[in-house]
């Protein structure tokens, strides 16, 4: 998640109305806010949010409308309108995450079918360019996009519907974006439009048969003059928005280095009274004519007796300050003599 979404999420928890984790379902409208300031549909989970709804989420009047990882599947409405999001004069809206199944069979028989995925029916003139990004938008009978004023869309999958954009007089930039006509129904058309401009960059757009090109060619005109398709060999400038920006990744904060802690020394213990028992174990050897071993075995704690004999050695280095091979032969004198 970007900074700029960070800061957006923190204004509308503070200043508007919230719904998190939440499930809704059998009700004209699973979320409505229709005045205020502003409006934030947040979800941290894969399941179901709303579902069996004429309208999932409603936004209308509002400052700032926030949808972030929302799911909404299938539709139950008296009549033949619905959508998963319907929007209407608001000033800044941002759909970041939503996946919409709509449950129908595209048609263009308005008669009979009129939902789409997300409806603007506010004009350019009274409600500004909407953002999206990350949406999967499927099996609706109208559009998946029923716009009156423009968007930017990035990273996106419209399929399985009668017209994956339908756009009055108004600009889309998409980018990433699939349009998928193979599973729309026997009419079908990538965009549908009315005095447009349509901006994209590395999308695919599918035709009915599978066909894939990198251009929209399934377009009708509604009426009016002046629509126009550019395909983009850069970035637009609409896709710098700080909406559109990287996520920020914060670094793990490592841990600084301590050194390693070495154990104290401890003194060693007095070892006295086995170095005298020792002493005396080995003056009876010397008149017996046991072996440098035997002296050890004599001690009542060889273990202990040996420490001592090594200490002793240790201090008579350090006294004498004599070099190892020295005292290797002063050691191996030693036990000759006691042989």
């Amino acid at each position: 998640m970007n900074s700029f979404t960070t800061a957006l999420i923190a204004d509308l928890r503070a200043n508007g109305t919230v719904y998190e984790d939440f499930y809704r379902s059998d009700t004209s409208r699973g979320i409505s806010k229709k005045s205020g300031y502003g409006l934030l549909v947040i979800d941290s989970d894969s399941a179901v949010d709303i579902e069996r709804t004429k309208f999932g989420i409603e936004a209308a009047n509002l400052t700032k409308v926030l949808i972030k990882g929302v799911k909404i599947q299938t539709r139950q409405s008296p009549d033949k309108y619905g959508s998963a999001v319907l929007l209407a004069d608001n000033q800044e809206v941002y759909i970041d995450g939503l996946e919409y199944s709509g449950g129908d069979t595209p048609s263009m028989d308005y008669g009979t079918a009129n939902n789409d995925g997300i409806v603007s029916n506010s004009p350019a003139s009274r409600s500004p360019i909407l953002f999206f990004k990350n949406l999967n938008i499927r099996n609706v009978s109208d559009g998946a996009l029923d716009l009156k004023n423009g968007c930017v869309i990035t990273d996106s999958y419209l399929g399985g519907g009668a017209k994956m954009l339908r756009v009055w007089n108004a600009l889309v930039v998409a980018e990433n974006v699939t349009f998928d006509l193979r599973n729309g129904g026997s009419y079908h058309v990538h965009m549908v439009w009315s005095g447009a401009e349509f901006r994209h960059l590395n999308c695919k757009f599918y035709d009915k048969n599978g066909t894939l090109t990198d251009y929209p060619t399934r377009v009708m005109v509604s009426s009016g003059a002046g629509n126009t398709i550019v395909k983009l060999t850069s970035r637009d400038e609409w896709l710098n928005h700080p909406f559109f920006a990287g996520d920020v990744v914060t670094p793990p904060v490592e841990p600084p280095v301590e050194p390693p802690v070495e154990p104290p020394v401890e003194p060693p213990a007095d070892q006295s009274a086995y170095i005298a028992e020792l002493e005396a174990s080995l003056a009876e050897c010397r008149q017996d004519g046991l072996a440098w071993q035997a002296a050890l075995d004599e001690c009542s704690d060889a273990k202990a007796a040996s420490n001592a004999l090594v200490l002793q050695l240790q201090r008579d280095k350090a006294n004498l300050q004599i070099s190892n091979s020295d005292l290797a032969d002063k050691i191996r004198n030693a036990m000759n003599a006691l042989a």
